[in-house]
C-alpha cells in the first residue's frame, strides 16, 4: 500500500467513527520522532491522526443531544446544563480525502506547475471543523428558541460560545487556514450579521448566529456587559473576531463615533 493509499485508508476509518489503536498511534509518534525527511503536509497528517487528544474526533454518543433537549425547558439556568451545551458544541477536526489531488490529476498537462503532494496539508487531506452534535445542531437551536426567553439564555453563555468559536479557529490554524489576517469565516460566513446569503453555512458558523443574538440582547439590556464582550473579542487572535467587533460596533448606539472611527483605522 502506497503512502496516499494509506492516508486515504486511515481517513476512511476516521470517517466511520473508528480510530487508530493506541499502540499504532504510539508507533507513529515514535517514527515521527526519528524521521526527519517527511514532507510537511505528510508530517502534519500523521501528527493529527496519532494525537491522543479529542480535538481530531468526536467524543460523545450520537444521541447525546436528546437528553439536553429533554432537560432544557426545566434546567435552562442550571450550570451543569450549560456544560452539556458546551460539550455538544465542542469543535473537532474532520478529515476527508484531498480535493486537491483530484484537481491535480484532472490537469495532468499542467501538473508540473502544481504544488507537490505533501508540501502542505491541503495536498494530503481536507480538514473542516465539525461540532459534536453535528447533524443535530438545528434541533438543539430550535429547542433553545422554544424557551420563554431564549435571548437571556444565550446571553448567559456569550463568553463560553466565544471560546468555542476561538477553538474552532484554533483547529483551522493547525492546518494553516486561520490567523489574524484571514480565516474560513470569510467564505463560510459571508455576513456576520444574520442574512439570507449565509444559508449554506458550515455547521461551526452557527456560533456566529448564537453569539450575535447574545450580543444584541446584551447591547439592548446591559450595555456595559455588551461593551465588555466586544472588548474581549478584540483580544482574540483571529480575523473572525475582528469581523464580529466591526459588525457589533457598527450596529450599536452604545459606542461613540470616535470609538468607531478608531476601530476602522485599526482594522
Amino acid at each position: 500500500m502506497g503512502t496516499i493509499e494509506l492516508v486515504e485508508w486511515i481517513i476512511d476509518k476516521f470517517d466511520t467513527g473508528r480510530h487508530l489503536h493506541a499502540r499504532l498511534r504510539r508507533a507513529i509518534r515514535e517514527r515521527l520522532a526519528s524521521e526527519h525527511s517527511l514532507a510537511p503536509g505528510f508530517e502534519l497528517f500523521w501528527r493529527i491522526v496519532s494525537a491522543e487528544g479529542l480535538w481530531n474526533q468526536p467524543a460523545l454518543p450520537r444521541d447525546a443531544w436528546h437528553d439536553f433537549v429533554q432537560q432544557l425547558p426545566t434546567a435552562a439556568h442550571e450550570p451543569w446544563l450549560w456544560q452539556e451545551l458546551q460539550a455538544l458544541f465542542r469543535p473537532h477536526l474532520h478529515l476527508a480525502k484531498a480535493y486537491y489531488r483530484e484537481w491535480r490529476a484532472a490537469i495532468t498537462s499542467e501538473a508540473g506547475n502544481a504544488e507537490p503532494i505533501g508540501e502542505s496539508f491541503r495536498t494530503v487531506a481536507d480538514a473542516t471543523v465539525w461540532l459534536e452534535a453535528h447533524d443535530q445542531i438545528n434541533l438543539i437551536v430550535q429547542s433553545i428558541d422554544r424557551l420563554p426567553n431564549p435571548a437571556d439564555f444565550l446571553a448567559m453563555l456569550a463568553d463560553p460560545m466565544s471560546e468555542l468559536l476561538e477553538e474552532a479557529l484554533n483547529l483551522y490554524a493547525v492546518v494553516g487556514q486561520a490567523n489574524s489576517d484571514g480565516d474560513p469565516s470569510i467564505i463560510a460566513r459571508p455576513s456576520v450579521v444574520p442574512h439570507a446569503q449565509n444559508h449554506a453555512f458550515q455547521e461551526w458558523t452557527i456560533l456566529f448566529d448564537l453569539l450575535w443574538r447574545a450580543w444584541r440582547h446584551l447591547d439592548a439590556t446591559a450595555p456595559d456587559q455588551a461593551r465588555a464582550l466586544v472588548r474581549r473579542w478584540r483580544e482574540r487572535p483571529y480575523f473572525a473576531f475582528k469581523r464580529l467587533v466591526l459588525a457589533a460596533m457598527t450596529a450599536s448606539d452604545n459606542f461613540a463615533p470616535e470609538e468607531k472611527l478608531e476601530l476602522l483605522i485599526s482594522v
